[in-house]
């Protein structure tokens, strides 16, 4: 029996893709034969789910320091109680530098994964905690990189930028999709759900920030020729785009974008069952900021949704071109409003809902993943 300890910082449903992330790793550890686990996390029991809170230890997060203190505190305690054979870290953070600290002095193996946020290059230098930030990135990739057993990439393209930084990552890295809950995101029929097959949802979810491509998006929506089709074009999220956004689509003198802020998790799945087209062109910025997978872009499949997604991201993992959606230059609108065209136009031409659906089911879920992990975890990896 392997005894494990994989730590996330946050693990809230509103956490974003991170956090959803790591609490699917710990659903899937506990289906693991002869793995035990314990699932450090800053985020109080009852506002984790999917996880067993049997299995959930806490550790604070005041500040950087007091949260150091108080993660390797704890995990040393369990460290005594138990005989740990490694540590995983569900991101490239501060937790991942005493980790690594604990994992030399304990003399036991290290598991890092690395989700494409770790390549963002600018942090600005306005304050202190700039500094501290970007020194902390620096001592991660200088420290942790190095020293990890295993790296876990969450996409193929975060594993090739990964390849081009660290020539030494050859040989320890795995890429492994983060999965999805599908049993979350059922398709409803077309009577149940309201909608018409005269009528076209486009739906777009995320955290409202640049790198999305959601300006590019309602831009392209704008400049349609086939507008009209599309019933309405609604974009859930909250983020510092926010204004930006809507000056976007405030220019237009046309059909409305309808902004329904942030969404509860019963709310999202509603409006992914109701969509038609999944609209997130993601590109890459010049500061590094990637997406370096798009966990939403599997559950808008698993309800059946054709998705539209920018190509320089890891959406190339998700995206089965003219089967389940396309892939385009995110940072063209002109690139986007193309597929946005034939989506409309050729709908008859891609998989029908319930093949996309069933897609999902045997490529994204959290239980497809379960040989992998439970390989790479127990070291029977390749």
């Amino acid at each position: 029996m392997k005894n494990i300890i994989h730590i996330s910082y946050s693990s809230e449903q509103k956490g974003g893709g991170i956090s959803y992330h790591n609490r699917g790793i710990s659903y899937v550890l506990n289906m693991c034969d002869s793995i035990e686990h314990i699932f450090m996390t800053s985020t109080k029991k009852d506002r984790v789910r999917q996880v067993d809170k049997k299995r959930i230890v806490n550790y604070s997060s005041t500040n950087a320091i007091y949260r150091t203190i108080s993660g390797m505190r704890a995990a040393i305690r369990i460290m005594k109680e138990k005989n740990i054979s490694k540590i995983s870290v569900g991101s490239l953070n501060i937790d991942s530098i005493w980790a690594s600290i604990l994992c030399i002095l304990a003399d036991i193996e290290l598991i890092i994964f690395v989700h494409g946020n770790d390549f963002n290059k600018e942090h600005g230098y306005k304050s202190i905690s700039d500094v501290l930030l970007s020194f902390s990135t620096l001592v991660q990739h200088l420290l942790v990189i190095p020293i990890a057993d295993t790296i876990v990439c969450n996409s193929s393209y975060v594993g090739g930028l990964l390849r081009e930084k660290n020539s030494y990552c050859e040989g320890k890295m795995e890429v492994v999709n983060p999965g999805i809950f599908v049993n979350d995101f059922e398709r409803n029929n077309l009577e149940e759900s309201g909608k018409s097959q005269n009528q076209i949802t486009m739906y777009s979810l995320g955290r409202l920030v640049k790198r999305k491509g959601f300006d590019k998006a309602i831009q392209a929506y704008q400049k349609s020729q086939l507008m009209s089709s599309i019933d309405k074009y609604i974009i859930s999220g909250e983020g510092p785009y926010m204004d930006t956004l809507n000056r976007i689509a405030g220019k237009s003198n046309t059909k409305e974008v309808y902004f329904t802020g942030f969404v509860e998790h019963e709310r999202k799945v509603e409006l992914l069952v109701r969509a038609d087209i999944f609209v997130m062109p993601s590109r890459k910025l010049p500061n590094g900021d990637i997406e370096g997978y798009g966990i939403v872009l599997a559950e808008a499949c698993a309800c059946g949704c054709i998705v539209i997604a920018g190509r320089d991201t890891g959406s190339v993992d998700v995206v089965v071109p003219n089967k389940n959606g396309l892939l385009v230059d995110g940072s063209s609108v002109g690139s986007i409003r193309r597929a946005m065209n034939r989506v409309i136009r050729e709908r008859q031409d891609f998989w029908e809902p319930s093949q996309i659906r069933e897609h999902a089911v045997r490529n994204f879920s959290w239980t497809s993943k379960k040989s992998a992990i439970c390989e790479m975890f127990m070291g029977n990896h390749s």
